[in-house]
């Protein structure tokens, strides 16, 4: 009887043990212990692989042992790049499925996104961690076990989805989200509402769940990394003086370096005490960010734990680098948009050229003889927008560092439906050539995009016959949405000729802000051809913000109702037209101009010239 009753007992214990081991930690270890022990880092993968270090990256170690503390339950990582963001969020999917495996999922931008994370980061991270190597099998599309999507491991499950795919996001109850790159997610997923909250929703059911959101920001109006944030602790890691002991976080204000606005020489970089004015090379930089593990928060009552990060914390980054990318970027309102982001991590407002005025433009036009190169320029290229009765064509030539013309802006009228109408395009386009004043060559137009949105069939018709003849000539459309590419040739069938699409949302920024550049790099120019009415039509797009249904700001073009805007359309389809001439070395051409003319090599110059 009493060896029954001690069975009994045995397993009643045994019971409770199980119970009590539910709120007990898996393992001792932090987070960056664990990865110090047992994280490689593969070949091919990062610039330092083999065993893992977090005094690589010394501010890493506060983020990570943070999230296996149990202090919070949600956290929020804004950074630039290069700070190892992609690492951290290896060290965090390696760490739950060897010590405390868990329903996991994963969220990229996209499906695609997803997928490539999984198959060029995270797969080659098990291969090489001998810890992960017997819990996770490789691929079996058969069994359906382990997929390039989907890895089922003792205790858990890791699912690799994307954003634009709901159905995906909204699945089963996951104990454990981390959101990557969450600023380039879809604003809304339709009917199924925001991917946030649908994520969000995933980790309800479980008491000790974790929320991690991961992002470089980009637009403040619509960042959603901001956003978030914002509701955080907002915390930055703080340094110390080694001269007059004063603490705080390394901004990009504090970096100096000898020259002024027309000649700066970022190789004597450095960084400035704010409050001594001690001085200190990227050396001291680096050894004060691995002395000291100070972090100090502006929002300390907040439930949400958050970070920010830039690349001064960076191991990888010198001062003099992130100088000249400041130098190049000045006055450039996408370049200062990028090194805004990725080089700060800090979202970017916007200051577009939708400000100039119609009277603006037109004073800084410009006294450029009919049919004649500017002396800059170097390349010619051609946007036709077609109408109910007539095409608009607008050509533009091109000079260094993306410095361009608007030469003229006409119209070519007739009825689309007949072939009359596109034989006299034909002809105009055929026959357009600008006489260069420096070396008297004649430029004609070497690429054209044609918008294929109104009598598509006849522009596919007409585009490849066109090719035929030897035009460079593409039918396109363009593509709404921010992070298009302005050039990208369409993975669609169509009849008669191939489609190229045009990132028109990007395109119109690009173009927008270069309004507001009055000289140098980046400037556009008007010819005095063009008359009030194209600079009206040029500036009638206005960026609005508004709310969705699901409480997301949507930033989106929009013009009055009736007005005309075919001066900006032709110019982003002359734009995109000189996306597709890439290979063209414009430097080259105006080098060769110059050269007297019996060192002049005609034959090169021409075959440079046509490609």
């Amino acid at each position: 009887m009493r060896q029954k009753h001690q069975i009994i007992e045995d397993q009643v214990n045994a019971l409770i043990d199980d119970c009590f081991s539910m709120f007990k930690p898996k393992t001792e270890r932090t987070l960056s212990q664990w990865a110090d022990d047992e994280r490689i880092i593969p070949e091919g993968t990062s610039p330092e692989p083999g065993k893992w270090k977090t005094s690589r990256v010394p501010f890493m170690r506060y983020i990570m042992d943070a999230i296996t503390t149990g202090d919070f339950d949600e956290f929020v990582f804004m950074a630039s790049s290069q700070v190892g963001k992609t690492e951290l969020l290896l060290n965090i999917l390696a760490f739950f499925i060897a010590e405390d495996p868990s329903p996991i999922l994963f969220i990229q931008p996209t499906k695609d996104a997803a997928e490539a994370f999984s198959e060029e980061r995270f797969t080659p991270m098990v291969d090489a961690t001998p810890c992960l190597m017997d819990k996770i099998a490789a691929n079996k599309s058969r069994d359906g076990k382990n997929t390039t999507n989907s890895k089922m491991f003792k205790g858990g499950h890791l699912a690799f989805v994307g954003a634009n795919v709901p159905q995906d996001v909204s699945g089963r109850p996951r104990r454990i989200v981390l959101g990557d790159e969450i600023d380039r997610w879809a604003f809304s997923a339709g009917k199924d509402g925001d991917v946030a909250d649908l994520a969000r929703q995933r980790v309800k059911n479980f008491w000790n769940s974790l929320l991690i959101w991961v992002s470089t920001p980009v637009d403040i109006d619509t960042s959603r990394i901001w956003q978030h944030w914002l509701g955080s602790t907002q915390e930055h890691k703080y340094i110390v003086c080694p001269c007059c002991k004063h603490e705080h976080h390394m901004v990009w204000e504090n970096v100096k370096w000898d020259g002024d606005n027309v000649n700066s020489s970022p190789e004597t970089a450095y960084y400035e005490c704010p409050k001594c004015k001690d001085k200190w090379d990227d050396v001291t930089r680096w050894r004060l960010d691995k002395e000291t593990d100070i972090w100090k928060s502006d929002n300390p009552d907040s439930a949400i734990a958050g970070w920010h990060v830039n690349q001064l914390y960076s191991p990888w980054v010198r001062l003099s680098t992130l100088v000249g990318d400041f130098l190049k970027a000045k006055g450039k309102p996408l370049r200062e948009k990028v090194f805004q982001n990725t080089v700060l991590g800090l979202p970017f407002e916007a200051k577009l050229g939708a400000e100039v005025e119609v009277e603006d433009l037109m004073a800084r036009r410009e006294e450029i003889p009919e049919n004649t190169m500017p002396e800059r320029a170097a390349l010619l290229t051609a946007g036709v927008d077609i109408g109910v009765d007539c095409g608009d064509i607008q050509i533009t030539a091109y000079g260094l560092n993306n410095e361009t013309w608007a030469l003229d802006k006409y119209k070519i009228f007739g009825d689309p439906s007949g072939q009359s109408f596109w034989d006299d395009l034909y002809k105009s386009l055929s026959s357009t050539q600008y006489k260069h004043p420096i070396s008297n060559q004649f430029f004609r137009i070497e690429a054209t995009a044609i918008d294929s949105g109104y009598m598509t069939t006849n522009v596919y018709k007409n585009v490849a016959k066109w090719q035929l003849r030897g035009m460079k000539v593409y039918a396109t459309k363009g593509v709404p949405g921010e992070g298009k590419p302005l050039w990208k040739h369409s993975t669609a069938k169509i009849k008669y000729t191939k489609l190229y699409l045009i990132g028109a949302d990007d395109a119109k920024t690009m173009i927008y802000s270069n309004l507001a550049i009055t000289e140098g790099e980046s400037q556009i120019h008007f010819s005095k051809r063009l008359e009030k009415d194209y600079f009206e039509e040029l500036i009638e797009e206005k960026i609005e913000l508004s709310i969705n249904g699901y409480g997301m700001p949507v930033k989106k073009w929009v013009r009055k109702q009736g007005a005309k805007n075919e001066a900006f359309d032709t110019m982003i389809y002359s734009w995109a037209a000189r996306e597709s001439l890439k290979h063209v070395n414009i430097e080259y051409r105006l080098r060769q101009m110059t050269v007297p003319k019996e060192k002049f090599d005609m034959g090169q110059a021409a075959r440079d010239l046509h490609g």
